[in-house]
This record gives C-alpha cells, structure tokens and sequence, in this order.
C-alpha cells in the first residue's frame, strides 16, 4: 500500500469517527421529505427529564422518522408527504409556525411530538391530525409569560396530549368538542390556578389529569367526576374537605366515584376534613407525603375499602393514625414524621400489609406484639430511629423477609429477638452500637445479616402498582416518584 494508499485510508478512518460522534446537526434532512421507504432515527443532543409515551407503544405503527433539530422554522403542507409514517419527532429545534393543513399528507400518524421548538402561541394547537393517538408540545412559547389558548384546531382521535413547561395561564379552548377521545392530560409545570381547572369543558373520555407544580390553591372538583387518576402534587393546597370546605385554599373532593389513584405530595396541607374522601368510594392508592399534617381524624378514611396503597410520609405526625378500616392496605409509608410509640393494635386489621415504613420517625418504645398478625407482611424498615432492643414476640406470626433497623441504639442482634422468625432472609443493622464480641447470636442460621456498610446491601425495588401506573420506590424511606 502506498503512502498516499495509507492516508486516505486514515483521512476516510476519522471522517466516519466524525460522524458517529458528532450531534445530530452534521447530518442534514433536506424537506420535503416525499415517501421515505424506511424509517430515519437521529439521535439528539439534548437532554430531557420530561417523560412521556413512546412510539413503541404503538404495535402496529410503520416507519419512524425521528429528526431533532432538523424541521424547517414553518412546516407546511406536504413538507412530509407519506402513508406510511406513524411516528413524527420533531424535538429541539426552531419550528415557529405550524400551517393548519401542516399534517395533511400524514394520513396515518400516530405519534407527533414537538417539544422544545419555539411554536408561537397562536399556532400552539391549531393544526388538526385526524389519526393522531399523541401529541406532545412541552417546553415551547419561548420565553413567553402568561399563556392563554384561546384556539385550537380537531383532534378527533387524539388520546394523550403533553402541554408541559408552557407558562399556561389559563386554557379557554373547548377540549370536549376539539379533543372528544381524551384521556390523559399532561398539564404540568405551568401557571394554571385551580379557577381555569374548575371551568375547563373537558371530555367525558378523559380519565387521567395531571397538574403537578402549577399555582392551583383551590379546586372543586365537581367537574372531574369522570376522572380515575389526578396528580396535583407540589401545588399550594392547605386542607382537604368534601362539601363544607371552611379554608380558601382547600382541594374539595366531590362527586368522584370513579377515583383510583390521588396523589397530593408536596403541598401545604395541614389540615384533612372527617368527610374528605366520603365520595371516593374507588380509591386504590393515596398520597399525602411532604405535608404539614400533624393529626388524622379517628373515621377519616372510612369507606375506603379498597385503599391498598397510602403514604403519609413526611409530614408532622406524632403517633400512628386510627387506619383499622383500612383492611385492604398492601403498602403504608408513615417514615419521616415525629411518632415515639408503636402501640398494641395500631395495625390490628392489616391482614393484607405487606410493605410498611416506619423509619426516620422517633421510635423508642414498641410494644409488646405492636406487630402481631400482620400475616402477610414481607418488609419493614424501622431505621433511623432509637430503639435499643424490642420486645419478645413483637412481630410473631408475620411472613417478614426484609428488616431494616439500621441507625438505632442496639448493642446486640439478640435485643432484636427475632430467634424463631424462619422466614426472615435479610436483615439490615449497619449503624448500631452493636458488640464485637458476642460468642453466639440467636438468629436463624438461613437469615443474612447486614452488619458493614461496605458488605452488599442490596435492598430489591418494590413497586406500588396503581391502575396503569407503577410507582418504583427503591426503599421506603425514599420518595414516592409520579410519572
């Protein structure tokens, strides 16, 4: 080979590196795009921490065209022209404009998403896409403050819409009669009150709303009664009621039979009315995390018979809530808060619990069989807090697999007098003043004891499972994680 031979061999080395490396701008879509017979996926290089569906929940879809950052500034009718794409990213880019007949020669997209362009607000959602399932448009109106859509074109099949990280103030379209298959609607991260809620025309199809982080401090929700799923986390919310609410900014919970899923972290709530969930008859799974609520009402939760998940992580509570009518509970968060005793009884009726969090509260004193009967439990964490033994049989008759007592006062495995439990296989004690020279522990010899930091602690991520929702919670001392 000569030298000449040998550097461009070099030279044509580096040019395709080049290419493998470079962000998704070094390769140029040239619009239109006339019958594409295969799919094209461009990979960006933006970041994003919004989740959303995905194409791939579409089995019967055809091509993909994914193309960050390489729309034209308006797209126009035919800038795409083919039957046969069903997907549509169009993602990080500068799309202003969007012409109503844009999508016209789509005719069988599915999937379209939008996000981080810089769409004009009066062409936010005025385009129509007879066959679109999806659509999502986060993070655009650059730069823009206090949004109002005021117009929007049909969307007769549409099922999810992302309007996420908008700056929506208010939205005064009528969703019933341009979106009349809704059923998840992503509103996240705007600057809706609960006002522009309470007066949306919404479809009777939509089942699943999402509101987490706006500027809601009140809301009726006598207009969501079709409504199986509503996020309101990280708002500004101060009490629950039902129908005699006395508080300004209050979530009034009424008429919503349907409800499964309810989660309220993250706001200001101090305060939850006796008759707050008379209504929600269907309730699966509660969350009232990062709170202010110092006491439960004894009846609060009556009725709630099919509740089977609920957190009341860090809030201000000093001793365990009345739960007994709940005996469908598989999973209950109470860490972080400010309880001392673990009295007889508390979990008298939790014949289906099989996940509870205790830790990170002020636990010194557990009484004698505080967990008796809990005949399904598999996991319980305690740590974090100033137990310096427990009593015998405190936990007799259980199936518990997993212990978690680390960061506690204990100076020895037998003060934790667990000798006969044979179910147990892991127990975490790392943390405790424990004694080096102890001759015998009275331990099931199948059960592993977690003794250093540095040995592998690995703790299996349980899931909180709530109608098409999984909620992955790695231990239960962390936080609940909405998708």
């Amino acid at each position: 080979m000569t030298r000449d031979s040998r550097l461009l061999l070099i030279l044509s080395v580096l040019c395709l590196s080049w290419h493998s490396a470079t962000p998704h701008h070094y390769y140029p879509i040239s619009f239109p795009i006339l019958n594409p017979q295969n799919s094209i996926q461009l990979s960006s290089s933006q970041t994003t921490h919004l989740q959303t569906g995905k194409c791939e929940d579409y089995p019967y879809r055809s091509l993909t065209l994914t193309l960050p950052g390489q729309a034209p500034t308006t797209l126009y009718p035919g800038f795409i022209d083919s039957s046969r794409v069903s997907c549509l990213t169009l993602t990080d880019g500068y799309i202003e404009r969007i012409n109503s007949n844009a999508f016209v020669y789509l005719t069988n997209l599915l999937y379209l998403d939008l996000s981080r362009n810089r769409i004009q607000l009066c062409d936010l959602l005025t385009f129509s896409a007879n066959s679109l399932k999806t659509l999502v448009i986060d993070e655009n109106t650059h730069g823009s403050q206090d949004v109002v859509l005021t117009d929007s074109g049909y969307f007769p099949n549409l099922q999810h819409l992302y309007l996420r990280k908008n700056s929506l103030r208010d939205i005064r379209i009528n969703l019933r009669s341009n979106f009349p298959s809704l059923t998840h609607l992503y509103l996240s991260d705007n600057q809706l009150d609960g006002r522009s809620i309470e007066y949306l025309q919404l479809p009777s199809t939509l089942t699943h709303l999402h509101l987490e982080r706006n500027w809601i401090y009140h809301l009726d929700t006598s207009n969501l009664i079709g409504l199986t799923s509503l996020f309101l986390d990280g708002n500004r919310l101060g009490s629950v009621c039902s129908w005699l609410c006395q508080n300004h900014n209050s979530l009034a919970l009424r008429r919503n039979s349907r409800m499964k899923f309810l989660s309220l972290s993250a706001n200001e709530i101090n305060h939850v009315d006796r008759d707050s969930f008379i209504d929600l008859t269907s309730l699966q799974s509660l969350n009232l995390a990062h709170n202010k609520i110092s006491y439960i009402t004894p009846g609060t939760f009556n009725g709630l018979h099919q509740l089977s998940d609920l957190s009341l992580s860090h809030n201000s509570l000093t001793s365990i809530p009345d739960l007994r009518s709940l005996g469908s509970l598989a999973s209950l968060s109470l860490d972080h808060n400010y309880i001392g005793t673990v009295h007889t009884g508390a979990f008298g009726n939790f014949y289906r619990l099989l996940y509870l969090s205790l830790g990170s509260n002020r636990i010194n004193c557990i009484e004698t069989s505080a967990f008796t009967n809990l005949q399904s439990l598999k996991e319980l964490d305690l740590s974090d807090n100033q137990l310096s033994y427990l009593p015998s049989g405190w936990i007799s008759n259980t199936c518990l697999e997993h212990l978690d007592i680390r960061n506690n006062r204990l100076t020895s495995l037998d003060s934790l007098s667990i000798p006969d439990l044979l179910t147990l296989t892991h127990i975490y004690v790392q943390g405790n003043p424990l004694s080096r020279y102890e001759n015998y522990w009275w331990i099931n010899p199948s059960t592993r004891v977690h003794i250093e930091y540095n040995s592998s602690v690995r703790r299996g991520t349980c899931y909180v499972q709530c109608d098409s929702y999984s909620i992955p919670r790695v231990s239960f001392a962390d936080e609940w994680v909405v998708w």
